[in-house]
């Protein structure tokens, strides 16, 4: 008698693959600092089968899908000040204060500005 296989080992190894795949992907997720590494994730992995009329064939399909945790918000603060000709003006703000000298080589760009579209 033959060794029995697992169900995931059929069509040529690709359902363990892709099983195998999202489950890499739920760790590079785990693993991203960006994220809660506490939060819940899982792995999905459907199969449906399909017989012909005369019973005698079964059509395989297969489907892993990973539900990950979202990355956290990028996060930055807006001061709203005006311009030299008195139109309003957001900028964004930096640990830097405008105008003083840094004594690291940690220089950051100049803050950005934004202006509101007229309608």
């Amino acid at each position: 008698m033959a060794d029995k296989q697992s169900l995931l080992r059929m069509a040529r190894g690709e359902i363990e693959k892709r099983v195998d795949l999202e489950v890499s992907r739920v760790i590079d997720n785990i693993t991203d600092p960006r994220t809660d590494p506490t939060a819940k994730r899982s792995v999905t992995v459907k199969i449906e089968f399909r017989g012909t009329l005369d019973r005698d064939i079964i059509s395989v399909s297969a489907q892993a899908a990973a539900k990950l945790a979202p990355v956290g918000a990028a996060q930055t603060m807006l001061q709203l000040t005006t311009d030299e000709n008195g139109e309003l003006v957001f900028r964004e703000m930096s640990a830097q204060i405008a105008g003083q000298t840094s004594l690291t080589d940690d220089d950051e760009p100049e803050p950005m500005e934004l202006r509101l579209l007229e309608l």
